[in-house]
């Protein structure tokens, strides 16, 4: 199940970016998948605040400067994704109507087909995880991963199998590349 949770505020300086930064780092620990979209539409920062160097972001994507999922960058040391506004841009505020539909059609796009591959064909036989209590043993089988540890991950410690994931993830990535 997908959340949307939006940090605003009308005044400058109380913490907005701070807030959604340890937010963002506090649910990825968690083994949470999270975007941090910075829509601030005059001072953007998360990505300074980041240290992510200049880069594809949403006012490039809402000129039409590269899809919308193209300006979205891995923040690794973090475990999330980041996808940064742009500081001192008027664009953010002008942002054209047809312009938005579109971005929001190639989003919904996007979504849609990363659903499809998630759920795949729903044949049965193609195993998620399996538990072996005898062994003290969980596998994982999308990512063909056994861990000797079934009760510490019965216990809520995740961090081996998010680690896996997110190595997974990465390799999947560079070779879309």
């Amino acid at each position: 199940m997908s959340h949307i949770v939006a940090i605003a505020s009308g005044k400058g300086g109380v913490g907005k970016t701070w807030l959604a930064i340890s937010l963002s780092h506090a649910l990825a620990r968690r083994g949470r998948r999270v975007l941090l979209f910075d829509g601030d539409l005059g001072l953007a920062n998360v990505d300074v605040q980041l240290g992510l160097g200049p880069g594809p972001d949403l006012a490039g994507a809402l000129v039409g400067r590269g899809a919308l999922a193209q300006a979205v960058r891995a923040v690794e040391a973090c475990g999330f994704d980041v996808l940064p506004g742009r500081s001192g841009s008027g664009q953010l505020a002008r942002i054209d109507g047809a312009v938005l539909d579109r971005m929001l059609a190639e989003q919904e796009a996007a979504r849609s087909r990363d659903r499809r591959a998630m759920v795949g064909t729903g044949d049965r036989s193609a195993k998620i995880r399996t538990y072996n209590f005898p062994q003290n043993r969980v596998t994982y089988h999308r990512i063909n991963l056994s861990l000797h540890q079934l009760d510490d991950v019965l216990e809520g410690e995740l961090d081996p199998l998010v680690e896996a994931l997110r190595r997974q993830s990465r390799e999947e990535r560079a070779g879309d590349a």
